[in-house]
């Protein structure tokens, strides 16, 4: 499949590499590192709709989509995996079953779309941040070997964390103070460390059957 990527690219932490309304010329599939898809709104505001871990793919567009729906940016530094839209049909031809691996993805990325709708929509602050921590607990086990005990990395800010689930910051601090003091998980250095992760499952309510199968990366 060598042939048909354009190459890889590194791109800096805080840097938008992926424009929403723009041409959808590439696919990206993150080798390493973490990044957020997000829409921009009319307010100035941005809705982040997802992160993107290792094995993640953006800007996978239908065919009659010319432009981005979302906005990519490099939560830590990345590195990508590009391979140019038109070449999408010449490898897929070769490699069917990529087509069905990235039918799954996507299927899987629309249930864990519904579900943070769910997520931001019905639930009260403290559940949607458990929520989102043990998402993103269970995907950082499947996607990375060198996860050891109970801590992973966790590069979000606050607000991050508030575009993420329609929280003010002042509110996700809150949040957070609770969960560390009330013996839950604690976010500290760039990471979480989950303290009890009996009572997190229990107040996150996670449906994580469906969470979208990363592609392998190397």
């Amino acid at each position: 499949m060598e042939q048909y990527k354009s190459g890889d690219r590194l791109v800096e932490a805080g840097t938008e590499f992926l424009s929403q309304d723009r041409q959808a010329d590439s696919i990206y599939t993150v080798l390493s590192g973490w990044a957020i898809r997000y829409q921009w709104l009319s307010d100035g505001s941005r809705q982040i709709l997802d992160f993107a871990l290792p094995g993640s793919i953006l800007g996978f567009e239908p065919e009659a989509m010319d432009l981005n729906r979302h906005s990519a940016e490099a939560l830590t530094k990345l590195r990508l995996c590009i391979l140019p839209r038109s070449k999408l049909i010449q490898l897929l031809a070769e490699f069917p079953e990529m087509g069905i691996k990235l039918a799954s993805i996507g299927r899987s990325e629309q249930i864990t779309l519904a579900q943070h709708l769910s997520n931001v929509g019905r639930r009260r602050a403290r559940a949607r941040i458990t929520n989102l921590m043990m998402e993103l607990l269970v995907r950082t086990r499947a996607t990375s070997s060198n996860v050891i005990g109970d801590t992973i990395p966790f590069p979000l800010s606050q607000e991050v964390i508030g575009d993420a689930l329609g929280l003010t910051s002042v509110h996700v601090n809150r949040m957070m103070r609770e969960l560390r003091e009330d013996g839950i998980a604690v976010v500290r250095s760039g990471k979480l460390t989950i303290l009890d992760e009996e009572r997190l499952m229990e107040e996150a309510e996670l449906d994580h059957r469906h969470l979208a199968t990363p592609m392998e990366v190397n």
